[in-house]
């Protein structure tokens, strides 16, 4: 497997890994803003 495959592999785990990151934050905002409004 050369180099470059390689990091072409990695760099799409990355930007999966930063998807799920954006959406679990957005999920927690959305959860702690509707907490917050229950108020």
């Amino acid at each position: 497997m050369s180099s470059a495959r390689l990091q072409q592999q990695f760099i799409r785990l990355w930007q999966h890994c930063q998807g799920q990151d954006q959406e679990t934050t957005l999920k927690r905002r959305a959860i702690f803003e509707a907490k917050t409004c229950d108020k």
